[in-house]
């Protein structure tokens, strides 16, 4: 998955930002990620409750007319999605 980070698992989506980076993975990969990921990037636990999904979280940061972009060939129906607002 997600090496730059140092997580291993093959669960989980990365959202990097200029200043932030997040791992959201769900409760098979809590501990490992924990264990694996750096003081750089924050762990998203997917079905906690209060903890957004990456979709919520990207909209939330990218408020204020902010560009956000994704890899098509990971998300194929993601610049849709950007472009009509969520």
């Amino acid at each position: 998955m997600l090496t730059r980070g140092g997580f291993t698992g093959s669960a989980g989506t990365a959202v990097i930002t200029h200043d932030k980076a997040a791992l959201f993975t769900d409760g098979r990969y809590f501990n490992q990620a924990s264990k694996q990921l750096d003081e750089n990037w924050q762990l998203m636990k997917v079905g906690l409750l209060e903890v957004p999904t990456w979709q919520e979280w990207v909209a939330d940061i990218s408020q204020e007319g902010k560009t956000v972009g994704v890899d098509p060939t990971v998300i194929p129906d993601g610049i849709p999605m950007i472009a009509s607002g969520w």
